[in-house]
């Protein structure tokens, strides 16, 4: 216990939040898979296109083209949840990069279960490789989504602002109630005038 006066004695308080955090919604994305796209051509083939000749008026026949395209397209390539594996991968790495992540891996798990100084030689030479390659891939990205050529003003800000979280956040954190010595205060100048 404290018997000195003093302003520096530690003051604290628990906020505790009853909202639910919600986890990002995954986009739904189209899979250009050889199935998929095998699927597309043989639908394309089956179509009737000698029914588009049959149209006197040109925009008619246009329509007719674009439903039947877009029906086979729409059927072929269904949109998908995005899988919780894929919404995690940044956008540099390529499929080039996962395979090479796989082989690192392998040569890491291979080094621990042998603890042969080969292995580990091995491993830390195709590291050393695998991280140049990643930081050049990341680097080429970026330096293309900045690259002031190919982008306007409007764009380099949309993009600054998707990598660094610089808009105004959706969600705020408001406290609707403080419990001080098991007293409930929901009013909000009361809130601020219980510290």
């Amino acid at each position: 216990m404290w018997s000195d006066l003093t302003d520096h004695l530690p003051n604290y308080f628990l906020i505790l939040n009853e909202h639910e955090n919600t986890t990002p919604t995954r986009p739904y994305v189209r899979l250009f898979s050889d199935k998929n796209i095998a699927e597309f051509r043989h639908k394309l083939s089956t179509v009737e296109w000698d029914t588009l000749y049959k149209y006197g008026n040109i925009n008619d026949g246009y329509y007719y083209f674009e439903n039947k395209i877009r029906e086979c397209f729409n059927s072929s390539f269904r949109p998908v949840k995005l899988s919780r594996k894929r919404s995690k991968d940044k956008n540099w790495i390529t499929p080039g990069l996962k395979t090479s992540s796989q082989c690192k891996n392998r040569l890491f798990r291979k080094w621990v279960s042998s603890r042969s100084v080969q292995d580990e030689e091995k491993y830390k030479n195709y590291r050393r490789l695998y991280n140049r390659c990643r930081n050049e891939a990341e680097r080429l990205y970026y330096k293309e989504i900045f690259d002031t050529r190919i982008n306007s003003i409007k764009q380099l800000w949309n993009n600054l602002n998707s990598i660094a979280f610089l808009g105004k956040k959706k969600d705020k954190n408001n406290i609707s109630k403080l419990v001080v010595d098991n007293n409930v205060i929901t009013n909000t100048k009361s809130m601020s005038n219980a510290f």
